[in-house]
Formats: C-alpha cells, structure tokens, sequence
C-alpha cells in the first residue's frame, strides 16, 4: 500500500482512540497502521498499550516484533520471538506468525539458512499461504537457489491466480529468466488490484522496458498512467516553499540534495560520488540524502563525497519530508525514479522546490514532481524525443555521463591469436534486460561468424536452459556457449577482458557495462531507439568515437556486429588503444561534467526564483 495512504489510515485510527482510548480492536488497528507508515516508535507504543489492556494478546509482540525488526534492531525482535513468546499458549495460527516473523528476522540478520528452516515450519503450519510462500521464495532466492525461489513463486501463483502477491512474485520470476513479455501480463492483472502498489509498479515498468512489443509512446503512457493514479502528485514547479529564500532571490550557496536508495555497491557508483566531490563548495552545499535499502562498504564513498549524508530508511514519508524542508534544499536530484524498492512517494510531496531526474532512470517519471530531466543531445537529440518525457529536458554538452572505473584495473591485456578458435563475444547485460528478441540477435551474430563462441551472463539455471533453447532454434549448438554467474568486481573486470566484443541487450540498453567494457579494451555493439532507456549506451559510444556500433534496428545490430567480429586487426588496435582513448574524452572529465551540471543547477534555480516556467534547455547555450 502506498505510504500516503497508510499515513492516513494511521491518523485516522488515532483520531477514532482519543474518543474510544481503550477499545483493543482500534488499538490493534492503530498500532498496525502505524507500522505499516513506518511510524516504529509509534507502533510500539500503542502495541504496549494494547499489552497492558490484554496481557494475553499475543498480536501485541508481534506488532512490537515487527516494528524493532523493520526499524534494524534485529537483536531485540529476536529476543522478542525467542524469549517473551513462552508466557503465552499459541496456537497454530499464531505459533506460525511467530515462527514467520522469526525467520524475517533472520532473513535481514543475513541468516540464511536459520530463515529458511523458520519460515518452513511455519510454512508446515499454514501450508497455502501465499505470504508465507512469497518469503520462503525470497530466501531460496537470496541464498542463490533461484530455480528453487522461481519454482515456489509459480506455485503460489498457481494455488491463487489472482493473489497480488502470487502476480507480484511470478511476474518478477519471469523477469529474471529474460521473459519481460510474461512478466508484463501477470504486472499488468496485478496492477489492476492494487494499482498504487510501488513495487508492483517497479516490476511492470521494468518490464515494460525491456519488451520489444512496448514502443515508446506505450512506456511513457505506462508512467503517465501510474503518476495519475495519486490524486496528490505535485503542486505546479514554484509553488514549494522556496526553503529559507525569499522568491527572486537566487545569491548565495545552493543547497542540492542526491536523492537515492542506491547508495551501496550499485551502478551509480562509478558516476556520482566524483562528482558530489567536485563541486565547487562557494556555490553548492551537497546533500545525500539515502531513501531506503542497506548502506554498505561503498556507502563511505557517498559519506564522504557529500557535505551532509543523511538515512532515511527507517523514517516515514511525512518525516522524511519535513526534513528534507528543515535543511532547506532548493535542488533535488533524483537518482532511482522507480527503481524497485524506490520512496518516489516522498518527492510527490514536493520537498524541494525543484526537482530533477538524473542517469538512475532514463524514462520519464510521468510525474509533474519531477520538473526536468537531465540528459544530452546524443541520448535524446533535440526536436527527437522530447515528447517521450512529461519533464522538461536539460541536455549537457557532449555527454551526461562522468565515468571513474569503479575497481583499480590493469592496462587492458592483448587480444589472444583467435585465428583457431574464433573471435569471442560477451553478453554482461543483468537477465532483466534481456528478451527473447535481443536473444534470437545474439545466436544469428554467432551463425554469421565461423568459430564464434559467446560467454554469457546467466546466473540461474533457468536462463541458461532458456537462451540454450533460443539457440538451438537458430542453430547455435551449446558447445558454442560458455555462462557465467554474478561476479566480484575483480572477477568482472577479468572475464570482461576474456571476450572480443559486447553485445549489449536492447531494447534496455547499457550504461556502466558500456563503459567498463570500452575502459577495458572491449568494443560494444548496441543499439539507439527514441525510447525509454535507449540513449544510454548511444551517448557513451559517440563520446569516444564509436557510434558506428549503434545500430538502429536488429538487422543492423547483426551486421554491425558480424562485421566487427570478423575484423580481427581493429579489434586489436581498440584492445591496445580504446583505455587512452578514454582517457582523453569527456566521458572521464569529471570537472568539465560537473562544471556543467552547476551551470544546469544555477540556470533553472534562477528561473524557478524569478517565476519562469520550466522549459527545455540546452547547457552550453545557457547564459
């Protein structure tokens, strides 16, 4: 359920207590409204007012439970589970709501087996729970048991077709294996029951993306659908508070704010911290602020790179908003727009005066929460694609894009003699991307070239034997393929330099894959659509000279990519020169791309302050 309408569940409950303070059915109901708005403290409060009133209701520690363990105190859910539960008599029911909570908690603890041996006997307990089901899969899912994890989501679907959370769950299943088109159809009837749920709405967008029968019209009416189904989207740009500054007055430092759940060991990474470094601190005061999701390792980089870092993964909307406003942010720059377990819901409320979108999401929002989108003249060429986006554009010169190697990697290494064994291509794109058309492309590139062979990305057992059939159509024997499974950064960057050539996926092109694979001497072949997500790799190739591996459509892909695979002397010279080639383009001029984006920033927060509507915008024709 949409976080705005359980706040509104949550002050209504509250509202029925004050008259009715003791009445247990609205203490139950308030203290799970409360949790579901993310409002922990509160739901524990009332859960021990619920305890206090009746000393026997077990539903009070679970509701206690579940607030420690969503707000991170997995020690004290734990011994909330283990420990207080022996003070009362439960039965099955409840014996299995215990045992489910339970193994949620070791499932966040990172405890994987001791979360599957939990949730399976309280599976044991209610054996046709589709929740229950739904978490059992998850875990096989996290310990890489995928086919396991598929397996039991499809079953859940097949015990309740209509269950929101059996479409949710096998639609995602369908997803991962390279079937968007399945996963579009069970999205698409779970929206229809629950057509404001984020994460379903993740899974539909996603899959909408990477279908080839969605053409670009369709995805931009698939998000403008989504956006209108809030009846509080956004007021119109302006009409936010302008944060401690008076109308008209854009002197002074800028508070901007990077707004993601992302920050962790992500893409972003090898994009965005550099450039929260650089900017030129007399101007800006940088902001990130960590919408949800665990922080990791690599979180230090965003901790670091930023002025003020602030988590908000364990606070509601409202919270989240009114913080935001106290710190007096004037630009917020979305990073992950619908990106599963996204709080786009926070940015509905308009907590900067204006808001931008940024590389997490290469598709309009559909919203009018979001006023511009940043882009460039390669990936959206102007008069081309501007009527695909609800959000003004802002084009950058040259490119978006400001790449840093996410790993130290040695200079690329010579390309092997493959006068024997063939030339070898690569696909890296995640299963999400990938459909059966991109597929069938990459089997007809190996029929053209003799000897070929083909590493693939396919982590699950189910992919492999899905791509293996797809070949096998187009008459690609198996012993021609090599998969591989997900990788340490390292390992990545190792097998990359194993292959000759990237095929990317499309119509959901690559971004840091692309550019990984040019730092470390690899050519991509790829392909540009006036499309969601299609300009990404097109603007990366031009920037370092090889827009001759865009193809527009599928017969050009495979011409492209059958010539260059048959051209063993140029790609020996790219594997020798294309890192110095980088080296020497704006894709890696960190200063120059920053540079940009401020005078971005100083350009629509002047507008915004003087009143003047959004319009697209050219950066280097901005005065």
């Amino acid at each position: 359920m949409e976080l705005q309408q359980t706040e509104a569940a949550y002050a209504e409950a509250v509202a029925l207590l004050a008259a009715h303070p003791e009445d247990l059915a609205l203490l139950q109901l308030a203290a799970e409204a409360a949790l579901q708005s993310n409002r922990f403290v509160e739901a524990q409060e009332i859960a021990a007012r619920l305890s206090s009133l009746a000393p026997l209701l077990f539903e009070s520690v679970l509701i206690s439970a579940a607030a420690l363990r969503r707000s991170g105190d997995l020690a004290g859910a734990e011994h909330l589970l283990t420990s207080i539960h022996t003070r009362y008599k439960l039965g099955h029911a409840l014996e299995g709501k215990r045992l489910q909570q339970l193994g949620l908690t070791y499932l966040e603890s990172g405890r994987h087996p001791e979360a599957l041996k939990t949730l399976g006997r309280a599976q044991s307990l209610r054996p046709i729970d589709v929740q229950l089901l739904s978490e059992l899969g998850h875990v096989l899912d996290r310990m890489g048991r995928v086919e396991e994890a598929r397996t039991i989501f499809l079953r859940a679907h097949k015990l309740a077709p209509t269950h929101f959370l059996a479409l949710r769950n096998a639609a995602s299943a369908q997803l991962n294996i390279g079937r968007p088109e399945e996963a579009l159809v069970l999205a698409n009837a779970g929206m229809k029951i629950d057509p404001k749920n984020p994460e379903l709405a993740s899974i539909q967008l996603l899959a909408a993306t990477s279908a080839p029968s969605v053409d670009g019209a369709a995805l931009r009416d698939m998000h403008v659908a989504y956006a209108k189904q809030f009846e509080i989207d956004a007021p119109p740009p302006g009409g936010a508070p302008f944060a401690g500054k008076a109308a008209g007055d854009d002197s002074g430092v800028l508070n901007i704010a990077y707004f993601s759940h992302h920050f962790r060991q992500f893409p972003l990474l090898s994009f965005v911290p550099h450039v929260m470094r650089a900017h030129d601190r007399s101007r800006f005061r940088v902001f990130a602020l960590s919408a949800a999701g665990t922080l990791d390792s690599k979180s230090r980089e965003y901790v670091d790179a930023a002025d003020e870092f602030h988590d908000f993964s364990t606070i509601g909307d409202d919270d989240a908003v009114a913080r935001i406003r106290a710190m007096g942010i004037d630009i917020l720059i979305d990073l992950s727009g619908y990106t599963l377990n996204n709080r786009f819901s926070i940015l509905r409320s308009r907590p900067a005066p204006v808001q931008v979108s940024w590389l997490g999401y290469l598709v309009t929002t559909g919203s009018a929460a979001i006023d511009y989108h940043i882009t460039d003249a390669k990936a959206n060429p102007p008069g081309v694609t501007e009527w695909m986006f609800t959000e003004k554009l802002i084009r950058l010169p040259v490119t978006q894009y400001p790449y840093r190697v996410s790993v130290p990697t040695a200079a690329p290494l010579p390309r092997a003699d493959t006068a024997a064994s063939g030339v070898t291509f690569g696909v890296f794109s995640a299963p999400t991307k990938l459909n059966e058309e991109a597929i069938a492309t990459f089997a007809r590139v190996l029929q053209n070239v003799p000897a070929s062979r083909i590493h693939f990305l396919a982590p699950s057992r189910d992919l492999r034997s899905y791509v293996l059939e797809i070949f096998k159509r187009h008459g690609v024997k198996s012993s021609r393929v090599e998969f591989f499974a997900k990788q340490s950064l390292s390992d990545y960057f190792i097998a990359l330099s194993k292959v000759d050539v990237v095929l990317d996926s499309f119509p959901f092109v690559g971004g840091t894959v692309v550019c990984d694979a040019l730092w470390t001497g690899i050519p991509v072949v790829s392909m540009w659509l006036p499309r969601g997500f299609g300009g990404a790799s097109r603007s990366i190739l031009e920037t370092v000279g090889l827009g001759d591996l865009v193809a527009d459509d599928v017969e050009s892909y495979v011409s492209i990519a059958t010539t260059l695979g048959q051209n063993g002397p140029r790609l020996s010279e790219l594997r020798s020169t294309l890192q110095d080639r980088i080296r020497g383009s704006a894709l890696v001029d960190v200063q120059e791309r920053t540079a940009s984006l401020e005078q971005a920033y100083l350009s629509i927060w002047h507008r915004a302050t003087q009143g003047v509507p959004a319009e697209h915008l050219n950066v280097d024709q901005v005065v």
